[in-house]
């Protein structure tokens, strides 16, 4: 690194990392490409034109601030693409400069430039509040349009289409502003949003050749991978990661076996789902279920990848590289990685102390796997600093040795100046106590009781009552919570080729909560967070008030959507596997492979193979079956804990877990996992010698996430039965010559992403559980444990027929194969000529047969899922809507008042016409109103909000107090910019009625709904404040001066919409006229209450000290 370049380091914030830039690219709708005029070109063979379409440009300024439907900018993290791309144009133009720097020192300097551009940005913006002249507003607009040229990467279109469409111009490309393009790639996460990465012809070649590095097979000519798979590798070139330093990598093969075998262990028994009939067979797909033997489930014998997706990295190397490239001042306990065609987690562990202590030097690569010991060339353990297991290579078949010897060689790639390496994420230096439920783990649990309930709801209640009563020291630290609960739900979430639109947040959580009539104008938290920091006074402001209020609604809507805070502690760590046991593997697997062991011949290692090298440790792995090793849960001195891992859709999904210690340990198994594993701060360490990715719904460990927690209700109430897994069958993906028709015909079949869908499938069914609580208890031998009748029994096990569909879409993007759904899932519908015939009693036997046929299919989801999705909401509106006439005529009562007394339990059902109506309106009604655990929730949730709105309005009565506008300075104001100014508003106000507009609501081409709004709002709102700087020719304080003036003249009728048009156009630039207030409020949540008793607040105790502001700083 230059010295320039390391005086600018010093001026950042030093070793508290670096987020790579967020470029931005043109993401299309096929249909809009489709609708583009055609343009000819000659045929690059042969004689003859080809049609294209050709989309015409639109100016990089009308993407930022127009609307253009589903079409727009999105953000997406820098990534090996990006970085290729940026090579091979390097090359082009004969920049050999750009090469003086690692990736990671450009990646930096990118990073550095950005905040350059921010910085000039924030002093144009104070230089305007000075004096605001023509010229300086000209020259704040032109760097803002700079830095905007900056992030704005033309070569790579994002392309979302539907099938049809997409086989119009997928084979040959499509044009946009003058320059062809052409398919590049779609990984998984992009197909499950239909979405297809394209590149500019022009370069793609030269970047296809540094992806495509180092293969000694030619992958367009020979059958060697299926499609699917390897385009799903090529993909992740696509996420993004910061780039580090490339490490000397030694392979090993995957630990294929498990360690144990006994049949008449129910902890080793599961569920086995499979299917008869089906895909080719001419017959209809059914499902069946058996108790097995986990080792029963494949032909052959099943076994565990016990390291599946996860390998090793030197903590010398991380200290000493890879801190430094990520900027950080510890060494993490795990990263999630990217290379070109490899993928997992590498854990910091003591690999080469763990030789030297075990009296190994040596280590075996897997190119040698099948050679005679002569034929080795073993690998010195001090010149390793990544040792990758098998299944983290996805591209090993791509490099088998040429000199037909020995294997697969990993050096062909990594010896290649054009290997890359990045980290996506990594484990955080110290784990957050802020990750909340989900409806999936709350409805799989066994809770029943009402007492019980009170406990899953209470600690969202205590959290949110002082709120409501005004408190403002919980105020302030409950926005600032959400915030950190937001973080870290988003960093749950896979970020595989992930985009964002540009000008958003992420949405808070993966069932896309829905949202009330107000949400378009919700401040953004962090805005409201700094405001409210910068002077406390403001929580005052009638307009802030509206937004806390709207806060207080959002957490508690989207409670009743399940998204409960749990009572103690909870969060998401790495899924990692104990990895004493692969450090047995890596220095064993040849002699293991090679000499055997008891049992190893048919897949299963019982006992550690005699080694004079391992007298200690007679096991594999230190951690015991059913326990977990955890730092975190350590300090906090818990024994147990429920681990849970999404989608949870069977009750055998809580995982019960004992936390080892150095009580319940053996002193010198202890001993060495404090050796070992000392640098696992963060992270869940897993056995080897249980069930639980089975019971996790089939997990890996490649970077996986659990959500562990220590909630006594769901402990004590968690279903003590086997775990639920399905027939994977032989992998049946056809290798295939590799060509742009090939991988076309495998995106389409990528296409479609139903995990949702099936997901809800089991909702429906845990819903429908109390509608079968009438008959006799089932006799099925095979479910002991299931205290029910026979038909919810077949709801069970419907369910657990649903896990072979989910896992099915799951890997649908790997496979190309969709799932095929059973009668079990089909709702049959009459048929009106068959019974156009029948007499009165054929008719009552058909109907008989029809609704007993139907009876246990899940075709509708419960009420709690009006605070799920807007569109069952709408739904249960209008059937409300519908029947409040007939409500009115059998009760006497509104529709609204008698159904939320009927499901509150505040009212009986009196007379026979109540009886009557409630019996039709739940039977009509298009949500479930049984009596399942999320509905209850949601019911204890609303009369909940009664009394919150009673506080609220005792509390928060009569305030017409609009502190923000108080801010403003007297300033002199033409007639034509009042004019201007109250246009604009106008504009403001019509714009998002349009696009909140219900007609407007639904068209967005399956895009996401949320997304697409807020994104046309914040084109809006970019538009207008743009507008308003350059006709006005002002600074944004005298800005905020004018447009109080302007719009006070309305009248406080219309100061809520005017604070909204104020505090959304001013943006973060309000803080700048918010004055400091005399005291700030310190909050601190990580002090034992044995120090300072402080408030608990969801299970912390946080202390609260108003302290003064210096002089100086006021002033």
């Amino acid at each position: 690194m230059t010295k320039k370049n390391q005086e600018q380091n010093n001026n950042i914030e030093k070793n508290t990392g670096f987020v790579p830039v967020q470029y931005k690219i043109l993401k299309l709708d096929a249909n809009y490409i489709i609708k583009s005029p055609k343009i000819d070109k000659p045929k690059k063979k042969g004689t003859g034109t080809i049609s294209y379409y050709n989309v015409p440009k639109t100016e990089l300024i009308d993407w930022l601030t127009l609307s253009h439907g589903n079409n727009g900018l999105v953000s997406v993290g820098d990534n090996i693409l990006f970085q290729k791309i940026r090579e091979v144009k390097a090359e082009i133009s004969g920049d050999e400069s750009f090469f003086d720097d690692t990736p990671n020192e450009q990646q930096y300097k990118a990073y550095l430039k950005l905040e350059g551009y921010r910085k000039e940005i924030k002093s144009l913006k104070n230089a305007l509040k000075e004096k605001a002249t023509e010229k300086r507003i000209e020259k704040l607009n032109d760097k803002i349009m700079e830095m905007e040229k900056f992030l704005f990467i033309p070569d790579v279109i994002n392309v979302q289409s539907n099938k049809t469409a997409y086989d119009e111009f997928s084979k040959k490309g499509f044009y946009y502003a003058g320059e062809k393009y052409i398919r590049r790639s779609a990984g998984s996460g992009n197909l499950k949003q239909n979405t297809v990465t394209f590149i500019r012809e022009e370069i793609c070649d030269k970047v296809l050749a540094k992806i495509r590095v180092g293969f000694q097979i030619d992958i367009e000519t020979t059958e060697i991978l299926a499609p699917s798979k390897f385009g799903a590798y090529e993909g992740l070139t696509t996420s993004g990661c910061t780039f580090v330093t490339k490490p000397r990598v030694v392979v090993i093969p995957d630990f294929e076996y498990i360690t144990f075998r006994d049949k008449n262990n129910k902890d080793h028994n599961v569920y086995y789902v499979t299917k008869e009939g089906g895909r080719d067979t001419g017959e209809a797909p059914e499902y069946d279920i058996d108790i097995v033997p986990f080792f029963e489930t494949k032909e052959g014998g099943a076994y565990l990848n016990s390291f599946d997706g996860m390998g090793f990295v030197s903590p010398d190397f991380v200290e000493e590289k890879w801190i430094k490239d990520l900027h950080i001042d510890y060494v993490p306990s795990a990263f999630n990685v990217r290379s070109i065609g490899v993928k997992g987690l590498l854990v910091s562990f003591p690999f080469k102390e763990f030789a030297r202590r075990k009296g190994y030097t040596q280590i075996i690569d897997i190119r040698y796997k099948g050679c005679n010991e002569d034929e080795i060339n073993f690998v010195n353990i001090n010149d390793v600093d990544v040792i990758l297991t098998e299944s983290q290579w996805k591209y090993k078949k791509l490099y088998a040795d040429n000199s037909g010897k020995v294997g697969y060689n990993f050096d062909y790639y990594n010896d290649n100046p054009e290997a890359i390496w990045g980290v996506q994420r990594y484990a955080p230096k110290a784990d957050k106590d802020v990750s909340r439920l989900n409806y999936q783990l709350v409805q799989t649990s066994n809770i029943k009781e009402d007492d019980d309930i009170q406990k899953v709801v209470e600690p969202t209640e205590k959290y949110l009552r002082p709120l409501a009563e005004g408190k403002i020291e919980h105020i302030m630290y409950a926005l600032l919570k959400e915030t950190l609960v937001q973080q870290c739900e988003d960093a749950t979430e896979d970020r595989d080729e992930s985009e964002k639109d540009i000008s958003l947040e992420n949405e808070d959580d993966f069932e896309n909560t829905a949202s009330d009539n107000k949400e378009w104008e919700r401040l953004k938290t962090t805005t409201l967070n700094n405001a409210i920091d910068k002077n406390y006074e403001l929580i005052h402001d009638a307009y802030v008030n509206k937004q806390i209020i709207s806060f207080i609604h959002s957490v508690l809507d989207r409670a009743k959507a399940g998204k409960l805070y749990p009572e103690h502690n909870s969060n998401y760590q790495f899924m990692i596997s104990d990895p004493y046991g692969l450090a047995q593997w890596v220095f064993n697997w040849f002699d293991w492979e090679r000499y055997g062991t008891q049992g190893i011949e048919d897949k299963v290692i019982q006992h550690m193979p005699h080694n004079e090298k391992e007298k200690m440790i007679s096991g594999i792995g230190l951690v015991p079956p059913k326990m977990i090793y955890s730092n975190y849960w350590m300090k906090k001195k818990v024994s147990k804990v429920d681990a849970c891992r999404s989608p949870m859709t069977d009750i055998a999904e809580h995982n019960i877990l004992t936390v080892c210690n150095s009580e319940n340990m053996a002193q010198d198994i202890f001993s060495e996992m404090e050796t070992y594993y000392k640098y696992l701060t963060s992270g869940i360490i897993y056995s080897l010698h249980d069930l639980s990715t089975v019971i996790h719904s089939d997990s890996d460990f490649d970077s996986d996430m659990v959500c562990t927690f220590d909630s006594d209700v769901f402990i004590d109430n968690v279903w003590d039965v086997m775990p639920t897994t399905y027939d994977k069958g032989v992998d049946n993906m056809k290798p295939q010559k590799y060509d742009v028709e090939v991988a076309v015909r495998s995106d389409k079949q990528g296409f479609g992403n139903k995990v949702g869908v099936y997901s809800n499938y089991s909702t429906s069914l845990f819903a429908m559980i109390p509608t079968c609580s009438d008959g006799e208890k089932h006799t099925d031998p095979k479910y002991p444990e299931y205290d029910c009748t026979e038909k919810q029994l077949e709801l069970y096990k419907t369910g657990k027929k649903n896990r072979f569909i989910i896992g099915e879409e799951i890997d649908s993007t790997k496979t190309g194969q969709k799932p095929e759904i059973s009668s079990d899932f089909n709702f049959s519908k009459p048929d009106k000529d068959e019974v156009r015939y029948y007499n009165q009693s054929e008719i009552e036997e058909y109907a008989r047969k029809f609704v007993e046929q139907n009876e246990l299919v899940p075709k509708y989801m419960p009420y709690f899922f009006i605070y799920v999705r807007d569109n069952y909401k709408e739904k249960y509106t209008k059937y409300k809507t519908r029947m409040n006439e007939v409500c009115k005529w059998h009760t006497y009562e509104s529709i609204d008042n008698f159904v939320s007394g009927v499901l509150h339990e505040t009212r009986e059902l009196k007379t026979k016409d109540e009886e009557t109506f409630w019996e039709y309106f739940v039977s009509h009604c298009p949500l479930l109103l049984t009596e399942c655990l999320m509905n209850k929730i949601c019911w204890k949730l609303e009369i909940f909000e009664k009394e919150i709105d009673a506080i609220i309005k005792e509390n928060w009565k009569d305030n017409d107090r609009y502190i923000l506008m108080g801010y403003a300075k007297q300033i002199d104001i033409t007639k034509s910019q009042e004019k201007f100014i109250r246009e604009q508003y106008e504009n403001y106000i019509d714009g998002v009625k349009e696009i909140f507009n219900k007609k407007n609501r639904a068209n967005t081409n399956g895009g996401n709904k949320e997304l697409y709004q807020i994104s046309k709002r914040d084109a809006l709102i970019f538009k207008i404040r743009t507008e308003l700087i350059k006709e006005l020719k002002v600074g944004f304080p005298d800005l905020f001066n004018m447009l109080v003036k302007s719009l006070k003249k309305y009248g406080k009728s219309k100061y809520d919409s005017i604070n909204s048009f104020i505090w959304n156009v001013m943006g973060d630039d309000i803080l700048d006229i918010i004055p400091l207030s005399d005291k700030y409020l310190k909050i601190d949540d990580t002090i034992s209450a044995d120090v300072i008793q402080g408030i608990e607040i969801l299970g912390k105790n946080v202390v609260f000290t108003w302290e003064d502001r210096k002089i100086g700083e006021i002033q």
